[in-house]
Formats: structure tokens, sequence, C-alpha cells
């Protein structure tokens, strides 16, 4: 949860645009100091925001994907295009 949230104050609260942030925590999984849960989940959930959405979705979506779910249910229509979600 703590990247959703770095992903969040970068976008929203300093007004960087996408690549930069993705880039920024490109370098936080790849940092050994950081301990990450997850890491891979994360570097993937990475990979579909670069090209689509927000990225916490993403981290919901393949969480939800790994716990044996087959879609998250979503209103977003902007994520109707992933299949990690199915749009209500």
């Amino acid at each position: 949860m703590v990247v959703c949230e770095v992903v969040w104050v970068l976008r929203g609260a300093y007004d960087f645009n996408k690549e930069t942030v993705a880039g920024a925590i490109e370098k936080i999984l790849d940092a050994a100091q950081f301990s990450i849960e997850d890491r891979d989940l994360l570097r993937e959930a990475l990979e579909a925001y670069r090209t689509g959405q927000g990225f916490a979705d993403y981290v919901l979506g393949l969480r939800n994907r790994k716990a044996g779910g087959s879609a998250t249910a979503t209103f977003d229509r902007a994520l109707r295009k992933s299949e990690l979600f199915m749009l209500l």
C-alpha cells in the first residue's frame, strides 16, 4: 500500500507525469534497501500502469487474481480493456 501512496502523492500533490512516476517506482522496486511485499506483483502492476490507468487499480486486480479471482468488478470504464477487471 505504501507504494500505491507514493504514486498517488507524486501524481496528485507534486503533479509529476506518469512516465516520471513509473521511473521512480521502478527504482524503488530495484533497490535492495527496501523490503517490499510482492515485489514481482508490483512490477507487473507497474507495467500495466505504464500503458493503462491507475497503479493502485492494477495492484488490486493482480492481488485478487493471485487470490484466485477471475476478475475484479469495477465501475471504472477506463479499466474495461484490462483482463483483470469486469465492468459492472
